[in-house]
């Protein structure tokens, strides 16, 4: 279990904050196992473990958060429907987004659970590309995640509420958060995954901690089927 902290940090300690890209974290791990079955506090207790650049002092989570994209059947009155064509997308793309609405509400709620894990939900939405004919191709894709986590990562900092980022994610488009916090005055560390990074982001961290299936598996985070 990771050493956390109900308050805003300790004098002369590692306060830590964790940031999470869910989509990034879920895609990659069920490259590896084929299923985003994850123990989300083993996880934060070795991010917690590898991403202290002080080892003289304790390190302390003071609050890990998730970010992830949500679907919703609300979203399907933004498609058009003026021919039997669409309707037949539309009465499709209603019954997936139904179905992933539930099974993503049922993981979300684990993770609300858990102790001081906070979670920031955008949207996912399903882009029909091609048609009903190539149905299998159509697209799931996050909107507003990568805001959300902007927000709280320089928001956080700024407010001196953490002195070391942990942030899990790959897009080159954190780039410039990670330098922007970095200005704050306060270290920022990746997880990632290899081959599943952008080198602009890797380039600009303070540390980085390579998440492997060995690793993952002989700490306990995942399982293989």
């Amino acid at each position: 279990m990771p050493t956390y902290s109900s308050g805003p940090g300790y004098a002369g300690a590692n306060n830590i904050m964790i940031f999470i890209d869910g989509g990034y974290l879920r895609k990659n791990i069920k490259n590896l196992v084929h299923n985003d079955d994850i123990n989300y506090q083993g996880l934060a207790s070795y991010l917690r473990d590898n991403g202290r650049l002080d080892t003289r002092f304790a390190a302390h989570v003071i609050r890990v958060y998730y970010y992830d994209g949500i679907a919703s059947v609300k979203d399907v009155n933004s498609f058009n429907h003026e021919t039997e064509e669409d309707m037949d997308i539309l009465r499709s793309i209603a019954d997936m987004l139904s179905e992933k609405e539930q099974k993503q509400e049922e993981y979300i709620k684990k993770i609300k659970n858990l102790e001081l894990f906070e979670v920031r939900l955008g949207r996912h939405v399903l882009s029909p590309v091609g048609g009903i004919t190539n149905k299998k191709n159509w697209e799931w894709r996050q909107k507003g995640v990568d805001s959300l986590i902007a927000i709280d990562m320089i928001t956080k900092g700024y407010e001196g509420q953490y002195n070391t980022a942990i942030i899990l994610a790959g897009d080159a488009d954190f780039v410039e958060i990670v330098n922007s916090v970095k200005n704050l005055g306060t270290n920022v560390v990746g997880a990632f995954f290899s081959g599943h990074i952008s080198q602009e982001l890797e380039y600009s961290l303070d540390k980085k901690i390579e998440l492997t299936l060995g690793e993952l598996l002989n700490q306990k985070i995942i399982h293989q089927n």
